[in-house]
């Protein structure tokens, strides 16, 4: 609940004080968006806003399920990309999304890393003594359902319970390993990516057939709240456009017409 009300104020601080630098020259869209989607947002909100200099885009980042929550308690908010289809589900059947704005405009998939030391050939390897903690997304993060459900496909989520460390969101779960707090975690393969090339971990070669999870697809749409929808729907048309999904590809991200 803490970390819920220090995000709903962080939102409104950002959107007030990017409102007095800012002024009324430009439209400002409040984005929230799942925290595995951070580093390919940035690069979008470069590319949308230079096309577009007259909309601002505030990008607030976090786990998906907290950010629903966020739009369920009247947080403000233009657009909302999630990492999962639970969270929009549930804001859709509320009737807290803008009617026919819900698009899907990304893929993922979900992968093992471990410390450079721990080699897993194996699922069942995660059994061996020497791993002694496992990450795993917490109960608001869409990547913790998805490793859950990849666990219990390969009948070890009962067996390996009292090894897992939930994180808040899928970075947290990869700084687990950097700090090596944990020796293994799931994590979204795009975020695995990201520091593999540096040696830090590596990232398990382990079979994952597409029925041990459900599919990873990223939902994005309007809040039924957002006064901007217009505006809105020019930034879901830019991310549905292929200069957004070449940028999202590069970033490890399944096309979502592939």
């Amino acid at each position: 609940m803490r970390d819920r009300i220090i995000t709903f104020l962080c939102i409104i601080v950002l959107a007030s004080v990017s409102g007095c630098s800012k002024g009324h020259k430009d439209q400002e869209l409040l984005v929230l968006a799942a925290a595995s989607l951070s580093t390919s947002f940035e690069q979008i909100k470069m590319q949308f806003e230079s096309e577009n200099p007259d909309i601002h885009l505030i990008i607030s980042y976090g786990p998906s399920g907290g950010l629903a929550k966020q739009i369920e308690i009247a947080a403000p908010a233009d657009i909302f990309a999630s990492a999962g289809q639970k969270e929009m589900d549930r804001l859709e059947a509320k009737g807290l999304l803008q009617p026919d704005s819900r698009f899907d405009f990304a893929r993922n998939e979900i992968c093992l890393i471990t410390c450079k030391d721990i080699t897993i050939n194996f699922w069942e390897d995660l059994l061996k003594e020497e791993i002694h903690r496992i990450g795993i997304g917490g109960p608001v993060a869409p990547v913790g359902d998805y490793a859950r459900s990849l666990l219990e496909s390969k009948k070890l989520a009962d067996k390996i319970a009292d090894k897992l460390i939930p994180g808040k969101d899928v970075r947290q779960v990869v700084d687990y390993v950097l700090r090596g707090e944990v020796e293994a975690a799931l994590v979204y393969r795009t975020d695995a990516n990201r520091f593999s090339s540096r040696g830090e971990y590596q990232i398990a070669d382990l079979p994952i057939a597409p029925s041990d999870h459900p599919p990873i697809r990223y939902p994005v749409a309007i809040p039924e709240s957002s006064s901007k929808q217009a505006d809105a729907q020019k930034f879901i048309d830019f991310l549905l456009s292929e200069q957004a999904q070449t940028l999202l590809a590069e970033e490890g991200f399944i096309r979502i017409d592939s």
